[in-house]
């Protein structure tokens, strides 16, 4: 009403996650594609970038929703053995995250890491097990890189007179305090993963970057990692992880 437009961008965005959260992702998609509309025409890159990215994320949760219906029903599957109709929503999801993708290289923004781990997920959902490995790799190495800049619990970008407590298991992630260590861990945190399933990647990879591993070695580990599909497990919808009931 007031004509804040900056200001219903980062609420639609708020929204959506409530909408992905409950499992309402048609309506999730279209507060995402509001704000996506927003944030161009206002020039703003970070909420773009954000836009994009659970763009895709969202596409892709619905579809992956959507296809355990109709995995069931008789559903003309394409050459990859998905439905027809969920790998066209592949390649749409998969073509925001790398929208996003390339505005978070451009303007160096931490999402480049978020979009190249759902990346990965897409690739192996759909059978690129290649370039899944590649993506998750690239990932992994932006973590360690990037470890002394950011809280992994809230995302908050730390400087070298502030100091942060180190992950005792991997020896990577860096978090604020305890609560923060405690939260990167927690279902639906703001991180695709939570960082207990992380964890024990982030240390194997780390000897790769000493020197003390090759990265051909940790392939059965990224491979299993994959297969365990952590993202789904962590952010499920309430709907469907915990019943109607889990709404009241």
């Amino acid at each position: 009403e007031v004509g804040n437009r900056a200001g219903e961008a980062r609420t639609l965005g708020v929204l959506e996650s409530c909408k992905t959260a409950l499992g309402e992702y048609g309506q999730a998609i279209t507060c995402h594609t509001e704000q996506w509309a927003i944030t161009q025409e206002l020039d703003l890159a970070h909420d773009q970038t954000d836009a994009a990215l659970n763009l895709g994320v969202v596409i892709w949760a619905q579809a992956r929703a959507e296809h355990r219906d109709a995995a069931a029903a008789a559903t003309t599957p394409s050459a990859s053995g998905h439905p027809a109709a969920y790998m066209d929503s592949m390649r749409d999801a998969a073509q925001w995250l790398r929208t996003a993708l390339r505005l978070a290289q451009t303007h160096g923004f931490a999402e480049n890491e978020l979009a190249q781990l759902h990346l990965s997920f897409l690739a192996f959902d759909t059978g690129e097990e290649e370039e899944a490995l590649d993506r998750l790799k690239q990932y992994l190495q932006a973590q360690v890189d990037s470890a002394r800049s950011f809280c992994r619990g809230c995302g908050q970008q730390r400087g070298d007179d502030a100091p942060m407590l180190t992950c005792g298991g991997c020896s990577v992630a860096r978090f604020c305090n305890e609560d923060h260590q405690r939260m990167a861990s927690k279902k639906g945190g703001r991180a695709p993963v939570r960082h207990k399933d992380m964890c024990s990647l982030l240390r194997k990879w780390r000897q790769v970057v000493k020197g003390k591993a090759t990265a051909e070695s940790c392939t059965p580990d990224l491979l299993a990692f994959l297969r365990r599909d952590p993202w789904w497990r962590s952010h499920a919808p309430v709907a469907a992880d915990s019943g109607a009931g889990a709404r009241d």
